[in-house]
């Protein structure tokens, strides 16, 4: 079994942990399977990750209650046939499991682990749940389906949208010809004379009772407009923009303005300037920007940017006037989707050609803090001190040309990473308008950014429990 099966199952972490990883993080993958009801379990962890879990794990792997509940639903299998279980009976900390059975397979358990920074977990389940098909359906044919290798792993890897179309369709019973996330992808994208999309859009399903369902504002007349036209349901979201009010839909016509709130039995997207965040009634599903679906809600990353303010600015006081103006002017380019350039002179005396102020603007002010983000969406930088005071907006910097340049990031980046090079003792901030956040100082970026890519994982290999347990 094990040089039939192995081949499969490495096609089948590759794609299973590339697509979460980019959905949620990097993120390792463990298997543990028994083929037939007589055969002892075995172990597929090239990550590490029962390993590093084992305590949580032992009782799970070593008793023998899986066999027993597995035998009780292979009473009620037919041949050919799979079932799945995402309620697994005991707690398992960070492991998110999922188990399937099957007349071919007797036993199969995958594993994904689980962060705090994840929103739901429900679409990575649906990951599970293809991979442990996708080794069922192989292994039902005597070749074990070498010849599938090439769409296994692409499959599993760009499987993001339609994870969250199935548990969306198992939460609110929508029929698989309706396909309300890519109506949502598309809007991400759309743009209203160049702008992106700002307002509410709800789906209702079929269940919903009518004292639940939302009370119309105002009502389209038929011939109600149909959800796949995306450029008037474009339009149409900005009637609603900086309104209480969202486009409710049914599951193919667009049928009002209601007023807004979340409702269970729904799919809701809320965005804001072309971010999006997803809602399943009240819980929270994932966010999306540009047609791209994430599990949490994007945040910009300063650390690296705080722990250099520590090593100059030494006292607290210090520090939190200041950190406080930075974390105020850089989510507000982030949720605004522009960009800005933040810089921080910390005593290079510099002069820069820009718009200066007669006096420094306190930034620990609400007022001018307000005024300081409103400047920022000018071209050029805003001048700071590490009091937390504005001395100039619309500043130009400049320097010399340096090898770490990379052109494909910018006009804005490449000056700033040659500017902090010239000057050292300064910091500069520059957020980009689709989010990501670079810190520069002596001509380094501390936060290169590089495309998330998926743990390397050592070769797939399965190992009877009993020996793997030696290994712990």
């Amino acid at each position: 079994m094990s040089d039939q099966v192995e081949p499969l199952i490495n096609e089948i972490f590759t794609g299973l942990v590339s697509g979460i990883t980019q959905f949620a993080g990097p993120t390792r993958c463990a298997l543990a399977l028994a083929r037939k009801e007589s055969s002892s379990l075995q172990i597929c962890d090239p990550d590490n990750l029962l390993r590093d879990q084992y305590k949580t794990i032992q009782s799970v792997l070593t008793n023998d209650d899986w066999r027993v509940r597995a035998s009780v639903i292979h009473d009620k299998l037919g041949d050919g046939s799979l079932t799945n279980s995402i309620h697994f009976p005991v707690p398992i900390g960070p492991l998110l499991p999922v188990e399937a059975f099957s007349s071919k397979l007797f036993y199969q358990v995958w594993f994904a682990e689980i962060h705090t920074r994840i929103g739901s977990p429900e679409p990575i389940k649906e990951w599970l749940i293809l991979a442990a098909g996708q080794l069922f359906v192989d292994s039902i044919s005597t070749d074990w389906a070498i010849s599938s290798f090439d769409t296994i792993s692409p499959q599993l890897a760009d499987f993001a949208p339609e994870a969250l179309r199935r548990c969306t369709a198992r939460r609110i019973k929508l029929s698989t010809q309706f396909n309300p996330i890519k109506i949502i992808a598309n809007l991400s994208t759309a743009l209203e004379e160049s702008r992106k999309a700002t307002g509410n859009i709800i789906f209702l399903g079929p269940d919903i009772p009518q004292a639940r369902r939302p009370r119309f504002i105002s009502q389209f007349a038929e011939p109600n407009p149909k959800i796949e036209d995306i450029k008037f349901m474009r339009k149409t979201l900005t009637s609603v923009e900086g309104c209480d009010a969202m486009i409710t839909c049914d599951l193919t016509r667009a049928l009002g303005i209601c007023q807004d709130e979340r409702i269970p039995g729904t799919l809701k997207a809320e965005f804001r300037n072309g971010r999006g965040q997803l809602y399943l009634g009240d819980d929270f599903l994932c966010s999306i920007f540009n047609g791209t679906f994430r599990s949490a809600i994007p945040k910009p990353d300063l650390t690296i940017f705080d722990e250099l303010l520590k090593t100059y600015l030494k006292q607290r006081d210090a520090i939190e006037p200041l950190n406080k103006a930075i974390r105020t002017l850089v989510d507000a380019a982030f949720t605004g989707t522009y960009g800005c350039t933040l810089l921080i002179d910390l005593g290079s005396n510099a002069i820069l050609t820009g718009q200066k102020l007669v006096s420094p603007l306190d930034l620990t002010v609400h007022a001018n803090a307000e005024i300081a983000t409103a400047m920022s969406r000018i071209d050029g930088a805003l001048h700071l001190t590490p009091k937390a005071s504005l001395l100039a907006f619309g500043c130009l910097l400049d320097g010399y040309t340096t090898s770490s340049e990379l052109i494909s990031r910018g006009a804005r980046y490449n000056s700033a990473l040659r500017y902090s090079q010239k000057e050292h003792n300064t910091i500069v901030l520059i957020v980009s308008a689709d989010g990501p956040v670079a810190c520069f100082h002596k001509g380094l970026d501390l936060m290169h950014h590089t495309p998330l890519t998926s743990p390397q994982p050592r070769p797939v290999t399965l190992t009877d429990l009993r020996d793997w347990v030696k290994t712990v």
